[in-house]
């Protein structure tokens, strides 16, 4: 017994008188009804605080020390009361403390008992809070009579109320729920919940939940009830979620899956699947479809030139016009970098789509003004009909792609349509791509020379060109193959190699004896482009061993005069290294005198329209003349290219032409036979 039940009981003990120490014990003056029944009220006791002590250690309320010690003090009380049933005395005295003591106890493990459980349901509902303020639902607490405990912060957001506000507020007077359809009232989600102690929700359906401020929400409920360790519901936990939100999450989702981010267009996989509906009703109604590929001519310098923010700014610019040309029932979709495809549903006739596509190229060829530097593009369109050109999306695009690249080869900014010798033009160029790709490992790209002549008629230059064998096709020239390898990409490493098989050519004839033999080679637009052309020449230069003095880069007209680029620090860039610059194809570019006078230029060379035209067109001698006399009075050489006729070379003589170069003089020839020619140092003019 602890110590501090044993002090009041010794002092109980010792109060009392021993006034007749020779009467009879206590257990002799009681008679057997009597005490059979005091322990017929023992075991009672003991009974009723066996079953007292399971049902509080079920429900959690339980103080179990102070629980056991009343029950033992009271089982001692009642023994002492047992053993002094003759009258007053120590025992009788010591059974009424001990009974005594055990009711204090007993009270004071049913008060634990008590705050125990209340603690436990107070820790739980912090849980419960502490989850819920994680969470992006709404979760709302009541008591067993439906009164508001705790409102998460998303219910807060939700339903337009504070805690403070709904503390102890019945929940109806806060939750403003109506069926979505009759627009009425929804009975309260918890009701039954607390009635019935079952879980519910609502996973097929949706209610309307009516915000404090008035605007709605599609909702979602999931209810469940909150019971203490004796199963008894003590109150309601209600678990609200935003429909709205999840169909707009799902609406972004399909947003990023289907759209191009720049443009805001459907992307690849959204218009394939839009061109595969309109084949399929084109189908039940026997009407056409017209399938429209779009592609930007020159894309890429004006991202070079003026970079990819102004690009961007172009793409989505390009797609504004572009929609404002259609249909409300056509589709234009991204298929990536500056191809678009257009989808014409529902056509009577392929002609149809003419008009548009002529709209479309007037739109895209309008002035562009962004940040403030204005500039133009144009477009080329390819176009495939259902069902002449092909029965599924994968055909009609292909065709229309092939279509595109015969716009592209018919001088750009046109429309072209699919036609049944497109189809083996376009197998024919892919076959040519890939053999192209594999001409350089198989030693099959040739350089012819063609010589460049002194109006004396020696040779003080020769013109690299560039030429492949090809094992079926024989001997092709530059212009049967190099726009391909320019649209490929292939002209890098093409022109790469060009020039130091040159260079390396024309160091071995100098070694040879012709030490002031000059070289010429042309340069592409996409090689002018590169950042380190210096870089690469020098490497070159250094490899071969020519003088860069010997060395003649062509550059065409067009190519420099181009509003989008300016070449004077390039132009500057590669004079320093000590090579010469050539402008080739000389007036057919609009090149003016302020492009001349600023640029470090050392050679033009008139283009082989006029020179053709010299005999039979006076505006064409004209414009040589005066091209002559303008290069000389910049202190700019001339040459002329494309010489064909005696008649030709005399006029040039005449003029004061500082060289010539033709098929009149020689054709470009392998390096063994100018190799030749050079040794035999004849002069070819007669």
């Amino acid at each position: 017994m602890p110590g501090w039940l044993v002090i009041p009981a010794a002092a109980a003990t010792a109060a009392i008188p021993r006034e007749n120490p020779a009467a009879p014990q206590p257990w002799q003056a009681i008679d057997g009804l009597a005490a059979t029944a005091e322990y017929v009220a023992l075991a009672a006791l003991l009974a009723t605080a066996m079953l007292f002590f399971r049902r509080a250690r079920k429900s959690g309320g339980l103080d179990a020390t102070s629980l056991v010690i009343a029950v033992a003090a009271m089982a001692v009380g009642e023994l002492c009361s047992i053993l002094g049933a003759d009258g007053p005395g120590l025992w009788s005295l010591s059974g009424h403390v001990f009974k005594t003591f055990s009711y204090v106890l007993l009270f004071r493990a049913l008060h634990r008992g008590k705050r125990l459980a209340a603690g436990t349901r107070h820790y739980g509902g912090e849980q419960i809070q502490g989850a819920a303020s994680l969470g992006s639902d709404a979760l709302i607490t009541t008591d067993n009579s439906g009164n508001i405990e705790y409102l998460s912060p998303a219910a807060q957001q939700l339903t337009g109320w504070s805690s403070e506000e709904v503390l102890a507020v019945p929940l109806l007077k806060v939750l403003n729920l109506l069926d979505k359809t009759s627009r009425e009232a929804a009975p309260s989600p918890v009701e039954r919940c607390l009635k019935e102690g079952v879980c519910d929700s609502d996973a097929s359906d949706y209610l309307v939940l009516v915000r404090r401020d008035g605007k709605e929400f599609a909702v979602k409920h999931s209810v469940a009830p909150v019971k203490d360790r004796a199963g008894r519901v003590t109150g309601a936990v209600l678990l609200l979620h935003s429909v709205m939100e999840r169909k707009q999450f799902e609406a972004q989702l399909e947003h990023v899956a289907h759209r191009d981010p720049l443009t805001g267009l459907p992307n690849r996989i959204l218009i394939n699947d839009r061109l595969n509906l309109a084949l399929a009703k084109a189908r039940r109604s026997k009407r056409q479809v017209a399938v429209m590929l779009l592609d930007l001519d020159r894309f890429k310098t004006i991202n070079d030139t003026l970079g990819h923010d102004r690009g961007d700014m172009l793409l989505k610019a390009v797609a504004g016009r572009v929609l404002s040309c259609l249909r409300g029932s056509d589709s234009l979709g991204r298929l990536g970098g500056d191809e678009f495809l257009v989808v014409l549903p529902d056509l009577a006739k392929g002609q149809d789509a003419v008009p548009i596509a002529r709209k479309i190229l007037a739109a895209v060829a309008e002035t562009y003004v962004p940040g403030r530097q204005e500039f133009f593009i144009t477009c080329s369109i390819g176009v495939s009909l259902y069902p002449e050109d092909g029965e599924n999306e994968t055909v009609l695009i292909e065709h229309a792609d092939s279509a595109m690249y015969r716009a592209k080869e018919h001088g750009r900014n046109n429309c072209q349509f699919f036609g049944a010798a497109m189809n083996t033009m376009a197998s024919e160029r892919l076959a040519l791509e890939h053999s192209l790709r594999e001409a350089l490992q198989r030693d099959e790209l040739r350089v012819y020379y063609q010589p460049r002549l002194n109006m004396r008629g020696q040779i003080n230059g020769v013109e690299a060109l560039l030429r492949w064998q090809h094992p079926n096709f024989g001997l092709l020239a530059p212009a049967q193959f190099l726009p391909l390898a320019e649209e490929s990409g292939l002209i890098v490493p093409i022109n790469e190699w060009v020039l130091r098989t040159a260079c390396a050519q024309a160091k071995a004839w100098q070694s040879d004896g012709h030490p002031r033999l000059h070289l010429a080679v042309n340069l592409s637009a996409r090689e002018f482009r590169e950042k380190d052309l210096a870089g690469k020449l020098v490497k070159v230069l250094q490899e071969t061993g020519l003088d860069p003095h010997c060395l003649e880069l062509d550059l065409s007209e067009s190519m420099l005069m181009q509003e989008l680029h300016s070449p004077a620090a390039v132009l500057r860039e590669l004079k320093a290294l000590g090579v010469q610059l050539t402008i080739d194809d000389f007036g057919t570019g609009m090149s003016s005198l302020n492009h001349l006078k600023r640029f470090p230029i050392d050679r033009i060379k008139i283009d082989r329209s006029f020179i053709q035209g010299i005999s039979v067109n006076p505006d064409d001698a004209r414009i040589v003349q005066a091209v002559i006399a303008m290069g000389h009075s910049l202190n700019i050489a001339v040459a002329a290219e494309g010489v064909e006729t005696r008649e030709q070379a005399e006029f040039l003589r005449e003029r004061l032409c500082d060289e010539v170069q033709g098929s009149y003089f020689s054709e470009p020839i392998p390096p063994e036979a100018c190799a030749r020619l050079l040794q035999e140092g004849h002069c070819l003019v007669p």
